[in-house]
Formats: structure tokens, sequence, C-alpha cells
């Protein structure tokens, strides 16, 4: 995004010249406009000036610029000369000075990466993954203190089938597949763990 730059005599120039307030605004706003759009070669397509124009007498504001020499017709459009070498300077520096930033960003960034070890994968992921991991594998080794068979065999045969807890002063249900695995309610897996 480029900004609008006015030298210190512009608006001198302007006062000098008997501008209305509606002609001031307008010449303004179009090159406020043009810094917008990029546009080098100064010139404001007609169909367009309604867009932007604030005035509620822009079509007079233009007649009056162009009578007193700040545009030109340009064939269809209108061409602005008053001004036009502060903006070509301003206007050439700002698009300049991005391209320098543009470049200077990408050693920068690749600078960086050439320093950074390769991953496979963002540390966002590999965090998220171990915690995954450290859940799943603390349960695995809970369970897996005495083999599959024999923790079947302790439970009774009416609480597996009907999904309850296998402790036998307990009758809670078994609310998800890691309880349903152990045979135990989320309480007493928890006192087990």
């Amino acid at each position: 995004m480029t900004w609008t730059k006015f030298g210190a005599e512009f608006r001198d120039e302007c006062a000098e010249l008997g501008l209305t307030d509606a002609e001031f605004r307008t010449h303004v706003e179009a090159i406020m406009y043009l810094y917008g759009i990029e546009n080098m070669d100064m010139i404001i397509q007609c169909r367009l000036v309604r867009k932007w124009a604030g005035s509620d007498n822009y079509a007079d504001a233009v007649r009056g610029l162009v009578e007193k020499g700040l545009w030109k017709p340009a064939g269809p459009d209108w061409k602005i000369v008053h001004h036009e070498d502060v903006f070509r300077q301003s206007l050439g520096y700002q698009l300049r000075e991005r391209e320098r930033a543009k470049d200077s960003m990408a050693k920068k960034r690749a600078a960086a990466e050439a320093r950074r070890p390769a991953q496979d994968v963002t540390q966002d992921v590999t965090r998220n993954e171990l915690r995954t991991q450290s859940v799943s594998q603390s349960y695995r080794q809970s369970s897996n203190n005495e083999p599959e068979n024999e923790r079947a065999s302790k439970l009774e045969p009416d609480k597996q089938m009907n999904g309850r807890c296998s402790d036998p002063d307990c009758d809670q249900p078994l609310t998800n597949p890691m309880s349903r695995k152990a045979g135990k309610c989320p309480a007493h897996m928890r006192r087990a763990a």
C-alpha cells in the first residue's frame, strides 16, 4: 500500500489558483486515488470519478480543474498535470522501496530457513503427537502389567456382558472404550493409575 504525499507548495498553489472547495477536494481525492491504484501515467478514467469523488459538485469541480489547467483531457479520460513531478517521484520511490523490502525479506527468510534444522512436521504437530502418545502409553503401561487373558478372567461373567465395573463394590457403567477394555469404571481406572 502506498501513502499519499503532497509537497509543501501544493496547498499554496491551489489557493493561488482560486480553487473552490469542491475543486480542491476533487483534486486531492484524485491524487489519492492515483496513489491507491499506483498509476504513474496519472490518467483517471472519467467513468470512475464518481467512485471516489466525495463532493456533491464533482462534475462542476472537474470542469473547473480543466479550465484552470490542473487537469487536461486525455481522450475519454482525464490526465492530472498539477503536482505531476512530486507524485511520480514519491510513487516511484515507494514502489522501489517495496521491491527492496520484498527482496530483503526473501533473503532473510531464506537465511533463517537454511539455519533451521530440517523437520518433517511442525513443532505444534510434534508436541500434540507426543501428548497423545504419552496418554495412550500410560494407559497401555497401566493395563499391560498383567496379560490380557488374566484381566479378562478376573471379570465376573455377568459384568463382562452387562458393561458394569468389575470392582465388587461398584456397579457403575463402563462409559468409554478404555474403561470397557479395562473392565473398570473411569473412577476406578483413575485410582489404579
